[in-house]
Order: C-alpha cells, then structure tokens, then sequence
C-alpha cells in the first residue's frame, strides 16, 4: 500500500507504471505457453477410452474397405439361421456345394425282371366276325418282355378246321398310338404282324419297358366276306 504525498528529492518512484510491465510481462509469458499447447498438443487432451469399448490387443480397428463392384470378389452373405446350423463351422465355399443332380435318362432304370413272372394275355375260345382285340401291359422296367401263344381258326363249327383258306385269319400287336388309327380306320403299322394263317405258334420280343409301363393290343382280324370264324387261342406275356 502506497501513501500519497511528495516523494523524497532525487528519488523516481513509478509504482503505477511498475506494475503495468510487470502484468504485460506475465501476459507474454502466458500467451507464449497458449501457443506451444494449441501448436504442439498435450498429453493431457488425449482422453483415455473406457475399457469396455478399447480394441483389443491386434485386433484391426479400421474397418476394410468393401470389395469393388468390378473386381471380381464373390462376397457371401451367411443368415444367422445357416450359422446355427453351422454350428460355428467355417461357410461352405461353391467347390464344397453338391452339384445339382442332373434329369435321369429313362434307360439308367431298366432293372432285370424277376425270374418266372407273366400274365395271360387271353386263353378262351371267342367268334371272330371282323376283329377282336386283348389288350394287355407291360410293366415298368421290363427288360426283355416276350409275347408267345397259339392260336387256330376254324370256319363253321368249332374244333372242325377248314383246310382251305377262308379259315386264315391276320395276328397284329400295336401300341396305343398304333391302335387309335386302327381303330380309327386309318392306315397304321404295327410292332408285330403275322402271315395270315389258320393254324400258328408265335414267338415274339418286345421292346423293352423302361421306367414307365406299356399298353399294347393282341389284335385278331377276319374278312367279314369269307363269314365268321371260331378262334380258339392261349397267349401269355412273359417279363
């Protein structure tokens, strides 16, 4: 504290101005360590992340860039569902998929036939005016299905054969397709057609069934012209 009155001669005593340098001193010195704080950083603005949140040791913080549109790099996007079911096993990659199972061809199912199996395809006596047929099938996976029987045709009573040719009658087999032309009137062919006869033993191979079963027609046909006849006959379908 300074007491106001009159100084001491040859004595220049400044208070006021003392202190105003002494404050502009301290401001400098100040705003010299403002400047290296803001210049250089300071250990003290660097605040420590909690533990919960801090990356662990090695592990990457940045996060990878997305692979470009063009670059050829097939991403695969796995549903929490698949990794359940995963059970924590790495993702299958496209060599580890099944490849998709290809159409079977028809011919990859023929199976051998059991040994002895048949069916009769017609055993009886029958008149015989323009045609008759019997259809019958063959099952799937028939390998080589055989058609044998007998037949003989007689012209007026029955079991008194004519030995002319007005007893002759035609033997067809036809499939499905074959037999709706026929039966339409249309021409048509036949897998299997016989001389005419009155008196014969068939032998015949048919084609092999596959994986769907086959419906065919013992066809047995007359000239009306030449009157009816009496047709006795025993075929069995062998598989």
């Amino acid at each position: 504290m300074f007491l106001l009155g009159k100084c001491p001669e040859g004595q220049d005593f400044r208070p006021k101005e003392t202190a105003v340098k002494t404050a502009l001193a301290w401001l400098v010195v100040c705003g010299g360590l403002i400047f290296a704080f803001v210049h250089y950083g300071s250990p003290l603005g660097q605040v420590k992340l909690p533990a919960i949140i801090q990356p662990s040791q090695g592990q990457q913080t940045e996060a990878s860039p997305a692979p470009a549109p063009d670059s050829g790099q097939v991403v695969t996007v796995v549903s929490p569902l698949q990794q359940l079911m995963d059970d924590g096993k790495p993702p299958r990659t496209a060599e580890d998929r099944p490849a998709p199972a290809g159409k079977p061809n028809p011919n990859d199912h023929i199976l051998p036939s059991p040994v002895g199996t048949n069916s009769v395809v017609v055993r009886k006596t029958f008149s015989l005016g323009s045609a008759v047929n019997f259809p019958f099938i063959i099952p799937a996976h028939a390998v080589s299905p055989r058609l044998k029987g007998t037949y003989r045709s007689f012209v007026g009573q029955q079991g008194v054969q004519d030995s002319e040719e007005t007893a002759d009658i035609d033997l067809l087999v036809v499939n499905e397709q074959q037999y709706t032309a026929l039966h339409s009137g249309r021409p048509a062919d036949a897998v299997f057609t016989s001389e005419p006869a009155h008196d014969q033993d068939i032998n015949f191979d048919l084609p092999a069934s596959h994986d769907q079963p086959v419906r065919y027609y013992l066809v047995f046909r007359n000239d009306p012209r030449d009157g009816k006849k009496i047709v006795r006959a025993d075929f069995t379908v062998y598989f």
